[in-house]
């Protein structure tokens, strides 16, 4: 949730190409929580500083209830509510270049990094130990497009499949 400043919401459409959703300012929401699929828009800064609350769903429902979740819904812009919508439940990756795949996997703890490196059947890719600085990303950045998209949706299909146990 955005609590002081403002933010442009960028959406893509079907070939990637950005195109704006709305501005989003104090008090509006940006979704729920989606940490194992891909972003379906970006948040860019509109004013120097922008500060943002981040919390777990789980813990948020623990803490507000049935109406907390009543209070986020609400909170999330109309725009943004009916192009999430718009997207369907989930926003397959595309082996085009530059269509979001290494700039998502930069986006990931150490350890997840490590984990869809895995899921490339590389060996090469079982070098990393998840440090910081090894040079993971930029690996993953050299890889075909086909072998950066499958890596991708295999790990997620093995991290959900995990978290609905």
């Amino acid at each position: 949730m955005v609590q002081s400043g403002q933010v442009d919401v960028i959406g893509r459409d079907v070939d990637g190409i950005p195109f704006p959703v709305c501005t989003m300012g104090p008090g509006h929401a940006f979704g729920i929580p989606a940490l194992m699929a891909p972003s379906h828009v970006d948040l860019i800064a509109r004013d120097d500083e922008v500060v943002v609350s981040a919390i777990a769903k789980d813990d948020f429902l623990r803490l507000t209830g049935k109406a907390g979740m009543e209070v986020f819904e609400n909170a999330r812009s109309v725009e943004h509510a009916v192009y999430l919508r718009s997207q369907g439940s989930h926003m397959g990756w595309k082996s085009d270049r530059g269509t979001g795949k290494t700039r998502y996997f930069a986006s990931l703890t150490p350890e997840q990094k490590l984990q869809v490196l895995a899921a490339t059947g590389l060996e090469d890719a079982s070098q990393f130990q998840g440090t910081l600085k090894e040079g993971k990303v930029r690996f993953f950045a050299n890889l075909p497009e086909e072998i950066k998209r499958e890596a991708l949706e295999r790990w997620q299909s093995q991290t959900l499949r995990k978290a609905s146990r």
